[in-house]
């Protein structure tokens, strides 16, 4: 039986996590869906996400004093401004290019497991950020709650509450 590298996202800083890369074993064809899909090209991770807000500062408030990200580098000069974010392992990039449409996000969902959701449920309702899907089970075995970013991502904060819940991404 082979294994293989699957990536959860952990929410750090205050809300307490780390990036996780989890390893778990295919599953035989007719248990949970069958066999992992082959890896061709040797993927192991997101190493950094790119968002291109229409409030740059807006968001980088958000990323920085709600969630605990860091700046690692602020960039910029002419028409380029931009804010490369850190959080544990995780990397953001906030970017505002003149000229460039900016959009809002819409029909899109980033999950991240956490450690401990009800830690991180607390902290989310501490620092006074919205929650747009209050904490509740859901039918594959995980707890999950809801908030959105500014621009409209959705994050989703999720535990397994049984082995094998809900894998990370395949």
């Amino acid at each position: 039986m082979r294994t293989r590298k699957y990536l959860a996202v952990v929410v750090c800083g205050a809300l307490a996590g780390i990036l996780w890369v989890a390893r778990a074993q295919e599953t035989p064809s007719g248990e949970g869906g069958g066999a992992m899909p082959e890896n061709p090209l040797g993927l192991e991770s997101i190493t950094q996400w790119v968002l291109y807000p229409t409030d740059i500062e807006a968001t980088r408030t958000f990323y920085v004093e709600k969630l605990g990200f860091s700046v690692a580098y602020p960039f910029g000069g002419g028409p380029v401004k931009g804010y490369q974010l850190r959080c544990g392992g995780i990397g953001l990039t906030l970017l505002r290019i003149e000229g460039h449409p900016v959009t809002r996000v819409e029909n899109m969902m980033l999950h991240l497991r956490v450690v401990d959701l009800d830690r991180a449920y607390r902290e989310i309702q501490e620092r006074e950020i919205p929650v747009a899907m209050p904490l509740q089970a859901t039918d594959w075995g995980t707890r999950w709650f809801h908030i959105s970013a500014p621009d409209g991502l959705v994050l989703a904060f999720e535990q397994p509450v049984r082995d094998g819940a809900a894998e990370p991404v395949r």
